[in-house]
């Protein structure tokens, strides 16, 4: 099976554990959400809340226009409703690259 992308929506404090544990968490553990996954996948967290972590942070706002699950970036939240998602590689990468860029 191919690499597959995925956007978890999760407090802060929950990401910084699940990171620091080597494990990924989504939608507060629910197993269906797990089931998606298959080793390999890649995972970026989106956290409403604002505490800071060792793992790099990325500002959605700049990224809105240039996010391909991004449909209307006038409601730009809409996409993180769902908890979690899968995206394309593309953006994958434009996030990745972004946090990178902020991280030096």
């Amino acid at each position: 099976m191919s690499q597959r992308y995925w956007i978890g929506v999760i407090a802060a404090d929950h990401a910084d554990h699940a990171i620091n544990s080597g494990v990924c968490a989504f939608s507060n553990g629910s197993k269906s959400s797990l089931a998606k996954l298959s080793e390999g996948d890649r995972i970026a967290y989106y956290s409403p809340k604002t505490a800071y972590a060792d793992v790099p942070r990325t500002p959605v706002r700049p990224l809105l226009e240039h996010l391909k699950f991004v449909v209307n970036p006038a409601k730009w939240g809409m996409a993180f409703r769902r908890g979690q998602f899968e995206i394309s590689e593309v953006d994958f990468n434009l996030i990745e690259t972004t946090a990178r860029t902020i991280k030096k």
